[in-house]
């Protein structure tokens, strides 16, 4: 089971040198994965140089956006270009997890429309995909050069009836990348969060957290459990006990 952990980049003042430092030991610790949160109206970095920051002090963990809101971030060929390059330097490491969000302050202080984002979505999904595909023709200015056939995998999900893309690397039969949930499974509503709501790519039946200040040192603990950040605190890194 592949266990990734979040970079403490949500952490209000955490300086650059904690969170390379936190990405050195989290890859030493044998995590798959280092997560990022995105949001405008917050004291957080942006995920994308963090990232990017992540990328040059590993050589082995994956990186990954979970998640990247993306109809207020200009425009596809914009965001193309810069998740690509984030893909260059970490030498193919980068998945993108993107989504339309919900949080409607991001949208006013961008200036962007809130209640447009699904088809804003649509046409970001519809430019990037062409740029990072084989047949550049009508893009062939825009680099970096892909360093994986289709560019970096996204993953899209949501609540919401908008469509979806796929992605070339999403699955060998082309299937969709995205998950939607049916209404019956929907989360119920309930007021949103002052800061950013921590989201993880692995499945797991339960969680435990280890609270410390400093640089992650890793932890043993039972197997099946996994940790991560959220918005609070800096949370150190587990690593699982082997089989018995």
């Amino acid at each position: 089971m592949d266990i990734g952990i979040g970079l403490p980049s949500t952490v209000p003042g955490a300086p650059g040198s904690e969170i390379t430092g936190w990405a050195r030991a989290a890859e030493a610790a044998g995590f798959s994965t280092l997560g990022t949160l995105d949001q405008v109206v917050f004291d957080n970095d942006d995920p994308l140089p963090v990232l990017a920051a992540a990328a040059a002090v590993t050589d082995r963990i994956g990186l990954m956006t979970s998640i990247l809101i993306a109809p207020y971030r200009g425009n596809g060929a914009l965001l193309a270009k810069q998740l690509a390059s984030v893909d260059r330097l970490s030498n193919g490491r980068l998945t993108v997890g993107i989504a339309v969000g919900t949080r409607r302050d991001d949208y006013d202080v961008t200036g962007s429309l809130y209640d447009g984002r699904g088809r804003a979505m649509d046409d970001l999904l519809s430019r990037m995909q062409p740029i990072w595909a084989d047949d550049r023709s009508d893009s062939a200015a825009i680099g970096p050069e892909r360093v994986r056939r289709g560019g970096p995998p996204l993953l899209i999900g949501g609540t919401g009836s908008a469509r979806c893309a796929t992605s070339p690397n999403s699955a060998p039969d082309g299937s969709p990348a995205a998950v939607t949930r049916p209404p019956s499974q929907r989360w119920p509503s309930r007021r949103e969060p002052r800061g950013p709501t921590p989201t993880a790519p692995v499945r797991c039946a339960r969680r435990r957290w280890h609270t410390s200040r400093s640089v992650p040192t890793p932890r043993r603990t039972p197997r099946g459990t996994w940790a991560t950040t959220t918005d609070s605190r800096t949370r150190t890194p587990s690593t699982p006990s082997p089989r018995r």
